[in-house]
């Protein structure tokens, strides 16, 4: 590999990998370029990493991606390494500015094309947009970057009661109009980008390890007047552990017990929040806190779902502000702080960037952790990564290109066993993988609902009598609300379901 170039950023250093380079290497591997629109949009994410966890060795990757370019993931853009973050957010920034810059005004050539590039947004945490602007804190008292609302002290914590806030706009921030909101100039200022709006609101963090964490940590360890016995703790972790065998692939963790709380990584957290939370806390938190609970699951489902999130996004964000209403009286003012405030402001970066998994740091956390796989030692770490990442360069995998999806329906897994109506045929599998998930006939995975909402629980996969694709599988012939409030869980594809037929033949088609 070439010798890196790295430069002096006080405390550390930085190596730039250049956006031109990262994005030219990256459409190297499209095979389709006529899919590949003439304009691309880049987002781009900022945020720490720790190394080791005997040590203060981090680095602060700025990393992008093109959600133009269909199947493709994150790329490394620059970073920064050091014992502490960056002490100056303009010599942290100074040569991606330049290069950015550079790329927005001349254009991108590649293969004979010019395609013209635009800023997306940047997606980052609370403390990492707040060096990346130069404005105040999350833990300050104008510490909310889409609402002008003076946050108050209450119990030893800055909260922000209001749901209904001037909100900011970007002509407003470039004028500083509210002066303490602003600590420093930001070197972001330089290009056309909006400060406000192109940095949406982050689920992952915000939602996620903010809010969803802090009510399992409330339900723990809480005031007297809302904290679960000890007993229910432990039923509750029961529950998740009786849910694993039912727990589908597609889910990237397997659900653990509360006491390991502190070690759930934000995919865990989300499944808790969208799937297994309203099963596991029914019967267990007291039903004020219960139903109080549904509406932020039944908001976020609706906001991260691209169906839904455009047209029931002004019902999910009237939820959200009364969740945010009934924290005060269910938990306390003090417990209102800035990550419960944020859930007012979600749905309007919906209406932007459409679907939450759109503008969230999911993909950059995943690529994170194969960054750090790629240093092997303390010893300059910056130089390791920069070999590893030239050695890669050639290699799809390195940008995250997902598998090409199916066109159709493929079958795994052939089998022998199984006696098959008349109507069907060999030979047999186990498996459908479909464009976007799998089904199999094992437990976890063989339960479906289909395109006329009736749930089966597939048994095996084969074909009919003229060659096509059936699945066989028993239908649940009773179904019924899970919850009704805020709304009825069936609107979200939620059911309980009883009662199995005899055996049903259908076309993987039908399944939703």
């Amino acid at each position: 590999p070439r010798r890196a170039n790295i430069t002096s950023v006080p405390p550390g250093s930085y190596c730039h990998f250049g956006i031109a380079d990262s994005l030219r290497a990256l459409l190297s591997h499209v095979v389709d370029m006529s899919s590949v629109p003439a304009r691309l949009g880049i987002m781009f994410y900022v945020d720490g990493l720790p190394l080791t966890k005997s040590t203060h060795s981090q680095f602060w990757p700025i990393l992008g991606k093109t959600p133009d370019v269909t199947g493709s993931g994150v790329f490394l853009v620059g970073c920064y390494h050091g014992h502490s973050k960056p002490t100056s957010v303009d010599e942290y920034l100074s040569v991606f500015i330049d290069d950015l810059y550079n790329l927005l005004t001349n254009g991108l050539p590649f293969s004979g094309q010019l395609f013209t590039v635009y800023i997306r947004g940047f997606v980052c945490d609370a403390p990492a947009k707040a060096f990346l602007l130069g404005i105040k804190s999350h833990s300050g008292y104008f510490g909310c970057g889409k609402c002008t609302q003076e946050g108050v002290f209450v119990d030893g914590t800055v909260v922000f009661l209001e749901t209904d806030a001037p909100l900011r706009t970007d002509e407003a921030f470039a004028q500083k109009a509210q002066e303490e909101h602003h600590v420093k100039d930001t070197p972001l200022k330089s290009l056309p980008l909006g400060l406000v709006s192109k940095f949406p609101l982050d689920y992952m963090h915000l939602v996620c390890i903010g809010v969803t964490k802090k009510l399992l940590l409330l339900w723990m360890k809480g005031s007297k007047s809302y904290r679960l016995p000890s007993v229910r703790v432990n039923e509750v972790s029961q529950r998740l552990l009786d849910l694993k065998q039912f727990c589908c692939i597609e889910f990237a963790r397997l659900p653990r017990p509360l006491k390991d709380l502190g070690f759930w990584k934000a995919t865990e957290l989300r499944c808790f929040l969208l799937y297994l939370g309203p099963v596991v806390l029914k019967g267990v938190l007291d039903q004020e806190r219960y139903e109080h609970f549904l509406v932020l699951h039944v908001a976020i489902r609706i906001l991260a779902n691209p169906s839904m999130c455009t047209t029931y996004n002004n019902y999910a964000k009237e939820l959200l502000c009364f969740f945010v209403d009934s924290f005060k009286s269910l938990y306390g003012r003090g417990k209102v702080s800035y990550n419960v405030h944020g859930l007012v402001h979600l749905a309007d970066d919906v209406v932007n960037y459409g679907a939450l998994d759109n503008f969230s740091a999911f993909p950059a956390e995943s690529f994170m952790f194969q960054l750090k796989r790629l240093v092997r030692s303390s010893t300059r770490p910056l130089e390791q990564l920069h070999n590893r990442i030239s050695e890669l360069k050639t290699s799809r995998k390195l940008y995250a290109f997902q598998k090409d999806a199916q066109p159709q329906v493929a079958y795994k897994q052939m089998h022998m066993g199984g006696q098959l109506p008349s109507s069907c045929e060999g030979p047999q599998f186990h498996d459908a993988v479909f464009p976007q998930f799998v089904l199999k006939s094992t437990v976890g995975d063989n339960c479906c609902i289909l395109s006329d909402s009736s749930v089966v629980l597939v048994s095996d996969f084969c074909f009919d009598k003229v060659g096509s694709k059936v699945l066989l599988g028993r239908q649940f012939m009773t179904s019924r609300d899970f919850f009704t409030s805020p709304c009825k869980s069936s609107d979200l594809g939620i059911f309980t379901v009883s009662t199995l037929s005899s055996c049903k033949v259908c076309r993987p088609s039908v399944c939703c």
